[in-house]
């Protein structure tokens, strides 16, 4: 018996040794891997460009931030921000700073007081903010004014409010600002019903 048991043991020596199976994204053909980066979040992308040379090359290509932009603007009904232009017409580069400058806003938009806009010497209340479609003007009703707002971006990832231009009502009415969700150029100011 013990004569079987080294013979088998003489006969798994000559055997090949076994290979390792390792599972990785590295051993993914680049299109597999496009595929991939495709599906994910804003975050995980900018994650994963941080691990590899490789990686932040994948992630700098159109594809990935049209499906980024696709996914996490458009879907999600966010203004779009910059200047109007076809999607077609976009870089990889502005599509990537897009996508990020609207889950910026997103982020913040919630958190800011009127305080942060409202930039006048005696306190004004706002009533109502609304940001026109491409992300780079605001609108702020005040009792009987409507307020016109433009939003640049400054050296550092800061924005600078420059008060653009003001209309009031020459009544006292309370001024409301309607959007036209039919058509993104369109606006209206009337008077809030009492």
């Amino acid at each position: 018996m013990a004569l079987g048991l080294g013979s088998a043991i003489v006969q798994l020596a000559h055997l090949p040794p076994v290979m390792h199976c390792t599972s990785s994204l590295d051993n993914l053909v680049d299109d597999i891997l496009l595929q991939i980066f495709q599906t994910l979040s804003v975050q995980e992308i900018l994650t994963l460009r941080r691990t590899s040379k490789r990686y932040y090359c994948l992630s700098k290509l159109r594809s990935v931030w049209y499906a980024a932009f696709c996914t996490e603007v458009l879907a999600r009904h966010l203004p779009l921000p910059g200047p109007s232009r076809s999607l077609h017409a976009l870089t990889s580069a502005d599509l990537e700073h897009r996508t990020l400058l609207a889950l910026s806003l997103e982020r913040r938009w919630p958190r800011s007081t009127p305080s942060v806009i409202v930039s006048s010497r005696k306190r004004e209340t706002v009533d109502q903010i609304l940001l026109i479609p491409g992300g780079t003007q605001v609108l702020t009703v005040h009792g009987n004014k409507v307020v016109y707002w433009l939003i640049s971006e400054q050296p550092g990832a800061t924005h600078k409010l420059q008060k653009v231009g003001e209309w009031t009502s020459p009544s006292d009415d309370t001024c409301i600002v309607v959007k036209d969700m039919e058509s993104q150029g369109i606006i209206a100011v009337g008077c809030r019903d009492q």
